[in-house]
């Protein structure tokens, strides 16, 4: 290409330099690779990244799922808690029930025999008291000594029923009691998000063991990357990060410490909640029959009872919601509605 006359013969031009176009072409190249380096490590910062948030997106799938896993864990084992009390409070319950009903089927037995003997004693004395009169007078002390009844009379039943106060009272409440014992709360626990690769938490996040191969997790910022270990105790640093582009995904894992962390421990403190201790509970056994006791035992109330005069003359009270008292009163209502039905019929 030509030079520029002016530029060669001027004399306000004299500074101006002059180059072959292959030179000054291999000048410009260099200067643009040397601008185009840092384009070129910053591309693969941003791939780095981009397999690094592959990555992560993965790992919060593959931690949701463990996540989950867990909690269900810890959640069957109180479930398996709670199973476990129910069978033994039905065991001590069904226990306490055949014990009681062997007692009252001797008891019943008994009585019986007592009764049957009672009955034999009073047809020989009538069967006495109907012969002839000279035989009857000949027997006669024998008879007064037959009717002379030595059997003694029946023990009043203290205790005979189901004590229901000592299985159903604060049953919750004891229950949830009980239940501490099973959990167990730790003031500092470990986060798997911060751990070093090499070392293992375990699943209620309170210790952790060295493995001999590295684990596969994300390069998340809060995670530790230098690892001493001395006296068998771990201990972690945390070291530098150069790295400014793009920004840090500072918490984008699964938080899991919050879920899993003294999990058992928190759900036992809310059910604190819903549990309540009473002092003194009712006994149904000792209350009145116009008197309903609550099924947690810690309230009364009255009840409208149906009342049936027997043939002896005494009286019976009877919850009207129970079947048996339904089903005698509608015979009762459609015995009278026959009667009613025969007089209308009559007139």
């Amino acid at each position: 290409m030509p030079v520029c006359l002016v530029c060669r013969d001027s004399r306000k031009h004299t500074n101006h330099k002059f180059c072959p176009i292959e030179e000054a072409v291999t000048d410009c190249k260099e200067e643009i690779k040397t601008a185009l380096k840092p384009l070129q490590e910053k591309l693969k910062i941003f791939k780095d990244c981009k397999l690094n948030w592959s990555q992560t997106a993965e790992h919060i799938k593959i931690q949701a799922q463990h996540t989950e896993r867990q909690i269900k864990e810890q959640f069957e084992k109180l479930h398996q808690f709670l199973r476990d009390e129910e069978a033994v409070r039905i065991t001590a319950l069904r226990e306490e029930e055949e014990q009681k009903s062997q007692m009252m089927k001797e008891k019943i037995e008994k009585l019986s025999r007592d009764i049957s003997s009672l009955s034999d004693a009073i047809r020989a004395v009538e069967e006495e008291m109907r012969a002839e009169d000279v035989l009857f007078l000949q027997n006669y002390k024998a008879t007064v000594k037959r009717a002379q009844c030595t059997l003694q009379h029946p023990e009043e039943l203290s205790g005979a029923l189901i004590h229901v106060a000592k299985h159903l009272a604060n049953l919750k409440f004891r229950v949830w009691e009980k239940m501490q014992d099973t959990v167990q709360y730790t003031p500092v626990t470990l986060d798997p998000n911060t751990v070093h690769p090499k070392l293992i938490v375990s699943d209620d996040l309170t210790s952790l063991r060295r493995s001999d191969e590295k684990q596969k997790l994300p390069d998340n910022p809060e995670r530790f990357d230098v690892l001493f270990l001395q006296n068998y105790k771990a201990t972690v640093k945390r070291a530098q990060c150069t790295l400014q582009h793009p920004e840090e995904l500072s918490g984008a894992l699964i938080h899991v410490a919050k879920h899993l962390a003294n999990l058992k421990f928190r759900v036992w403190e809310k059910m604190q909640d819903t549990v309540q201790y009473t002092p003194v509970p009712l006994d149904p056994n000792t209350v009145h029959p116009k008197l309903v006791v609550s099924d947690d035992l810690t309230s009364e109330s009255k009840t409208k009872t149906n009342c049936f005069t027997l043939k002896n003359g005494h009286q019976l009270c009877a919850d009207p919601s129970v079947e048996w008292v339904k089903d005698h009163m509608n015979t009762i209502n459609q015995r009278l509605f026959n009667n009613l039905t025969n007089s209308t019929e009559s007139v």
